[in-house]
């Protein structure tokens, strides 16, 4: 029953942390790239073994589309390579 209750409500903060990374989109084009990139993480998520939680990354992610510096981003260290897998 704990089990069940925990899958809930990682279900449940999963779904509002990718309401709240749509919402984040300035336009049509950004709401697709977006949703995009939801679907992924999810395949990811489901195939990958990551240490980091959904909401984690998608604020990163949403750094990164909004306020990181043109240039390029790298991303140091790893587990298994999930987060590595999303960016």
């Amino acid at each position: 029953m704990k089990a069940a209750k925990i899958a809930i409500r990682r279900l449940l903060e999963n779904r509002v942390a990718g309401s709240w990374f749509l919402e984040r989109a300035q336009d049509r084009t950004g709401r697709v790239v977006r949703s995009s990139l939801l679907r992924s993480f999810g395949r990811i998520g489901r195939t990958m073994r990551c240490e980091h939680f959904p909401r984690e990354m998608l604020v990163m992610v949403d750094y990164i589309l909004s306020a990181a510096p043109e240039g390029p981003l790298v991303e140091c260290g790893c587990f298994l390579g999930g987060s590595s897998a999303q960016n």
